[in-house]
């Protein structure tokens, strides 16, 4: 079970934490200015009329109307001619994430501009949005050295790096920032920085700057939990004494105990997992809310703690009252997972029935169509799938599979193969449903259609060992094309060397060549890594050939008693002549 409650996509939560760097005023500034008294900057000498279309571009701004605001812009810009409010108009899109409009501003900002300075800034920006960080970075760099305004200029910079690739952005913005970190005492910068440097996979520059963000929140315990939150992401291990200290001067700061607990329960070290059973008791004690009641629950799942986790679940839904919901369908499609652990399937079923809408709903409706067929009700099982319905292509081709092998079980493996065959066409970019559909064909014999499915898995996925290994071993189990078989299942083999399935083929294609002594090598080398009772079978069947039947008829006699089912060893058991 993933262990993923906070998650941090690149500049989700630093491209807001930016903002606020961009517009909070800089030391020493007067308490009150406005943003619009420093967007007023853009804006040099106006006449009155055009100024209240400004006034009211940035009221509609701060009324989180910021379409509104960059079409006033852009088209005061452009009537004007005047760069400043282009400029402004760039930044609101920036600020918004509305990256077709912020691209469509910058490019008229450089037009207009006839700064030299505002020129190659506006063109800066222009480079990071089209991932040419280097050639941007000096111009950036420049520009902040002569800003009057720097924390502000280097707050709506990180925002346009938004969306970026992380690990490349990230040593541009350290670099960029490095001026105002010396000269800004404010926690924000080095949160930011923590945040961003935890996003590009740096944990020791996520600790450096976390550390340094904390020694300058004066105590402020959001800022503390910002800093601490990104260093819990990336090394639960150095998270650790961190955390546990601010618990010490915090006891009742559930936050922190969550991330202390998580942190804990990802180290996997026993004297851990101790702990965090303790927090997790803790925790059950304290009034918590019905995301808090989830998270315990998973951090149980996680510990092997199904009981607990089966209660902690039920707690998330009795605090979330009744009703549909996203959170609400994520508790109970939990539950149903954890009633299966706790064998228990007729409960199981009874949550999975309870998952209404949401990215669990046919996840949930599969695993009802499962528990119910194994309960012997293929009937009701087969209308729940068929009932069942979504756009996702994958999720699409999930329920066919699992309708074809509802038909499959049932001994109609031709009307099973024919479903999954019809929707071929629909899902021809899913390799795993096609990979499917060529075993069904091949299982009810239609060769040429396993073939056919088989090499369209090959065009989506040129190194697919299982494809390889498939298409070979179908072909050498009916003698047919051997040598070609043998590449295949060669280039398999190269692909994905020591895999016992692979090595049972290529044991078995050297047995239908007649090369005994490498058939042998090969299927013994894949029973050391695997037993199989089909590849025992295949053994036997080497030394009979060879003319040691006692040997395979040992291996027989072993094998059915592991697998006293198994159908190639009673068969071959039948055919060998008697000692």
């Amino acid at each position: 079970m993933p262990l993923a409650f906070w998650r941090f996509p690149w500049f989700a939560i630093s491209a807001a934490l930016a903002a606020s760097i961009a517009f909070c005023p800089a030391a020493g500034a007067q308490p009150g200015s406005s943003q619009a008294a420093g967007a007023a900057a853009s804006y040099p000498a106006l006449t009155s009329d055009v100024l209240f279309e400004l006034i009211a571009s940035e009221v509609a701004a701060q009324r989180n109307l910021p379409g509104s605001a960059y079409a006033t812009l852009m088209k005061t810009a452009r009537d004007t001619g005047n760069a400043g409010i282009a400029r402004r108009a760039a930044e609101i899109a920036s600020a918004s994430r509305a990256w077709r409009e912020a691209d469509e501003a910058l490019k008229l900002w450089e037009e207009l501009s006839s700064n030299p300075s505002d020129k190659r800034l506006a063109h800066a920006l222009e480079d990071v949005r089209a991932g040419r960080y280097e050639s941007a970075e000096p111009a950036l760099a420049e520009a902040l050295k002569t800003s009057s305004t720097r924390e502000q200029l280097l707050g709506q910079i990180v925002v346009f790096f938004s969306g970026a690739d992380a690990s490349r952005a990230f040593p541009v913005i350290e670099r960029l920032a490095s001026p105002s970190l010396k000269e800004d005492e404010r926690p924000q910068l080095p949160l930011l920085l923590s945040q961003l440097a935890a996003q590009a996979g740096e944990p020791a520059k996520a600790r450096k700057f976390a550390e340094l963000a904390i020694s300058r929140s004066g105590g402020n315990e959001e800022v503390i939990r910002q800093s601490l939150i990104p260093l819990a992401m990336t090394n639960s291990a150095e998270a650790i004494p961190a955390l546990a200290a601010f618990l010490k001067a915090h006891p009742r700061a559930v936050w922190a105990r969550l991330l202390y607990t998580r942190a804990l329960v990802l180290n996997k070290e026993e004297k851990e997992e101790k702990e965090a059973g303790k927090q997790l008791q803790a925790l059950s004690a304290e009034p918590l809310s019905p995301a808090q009641w989830f998270q315990l629950g998973t951090l149980s799942e996680a510990l092997g703690k199904t009981d607990d986790a089966f209660g902690f679940y039920k707690r998330s839904l009795q605090t979330s009252g009744t009703g549909a919901g996203s959170h609400l369908d994520s508790a109970r499609f939990r539950l149903g997972v954890v009633s299966e652990a706790r064998k228990h399937p007729e409960e199981a079923i009874g949550w999975y029935y309870k998952v209404e809408k949401g990215p669990h709903y046919v996840p949930a409706r599969l695993r009802l169509a499962e528990l119910l067929a194994a309960a012997g009700k293929a009937d009701r099982a087969a209308a729940v799938l068929a009932g069942t319905r979504s756009e996702k292509p994958e999720e699409r081709a999930a329920l066919v599979t699992a309708q074809a092998q509802l038909l499959d079980r049932a001994g109609q493996s031709q009307q099973a193969y024919e479903l999954m065959k019809d929707s071929a066409g629909e899902l021809a970019g899913k390799p795993d449903f096609l990979y499917d559909t060529a075993m069904m064909a091949e299982k009810v014999n239609n060769l040429e259609d396993a073939e056919f499915y088989l090499r369209k898995v090959l065009a989506l996925r040129p190194n697919s060992a299982s494809a390889y290994n498939a298409l070979g071993y179908m072909l050498a189990d009916r003698g047919l094309r051997l040598r070609e078989a043998l590449g295949y299942i060669e280039k398999a083999d190269r692909l994905k060397p020591r895999d016992p399935y692979i090595l049972d083929s290529l044991g078995w294609v050297h047995f239908k060549l007649g090369d005994l002594e490498l058939a042998e090598r090969y299927l013994k080398q894949s029973i050391g890594l695997r037993y199989d009772p089909e590849t025992a079978a295949h053994l036997a069947q080497a030394y009979a050939k060879a003319g040691d039947l006692d040997e395979a008829r040992k291996i027989v006699s072993a094998g059915l008693k592991r697998h006293p089912d198994s159908a190639p060893l009673k068969k071959l058991q039948e055919s060998l002549p008697p000692p």
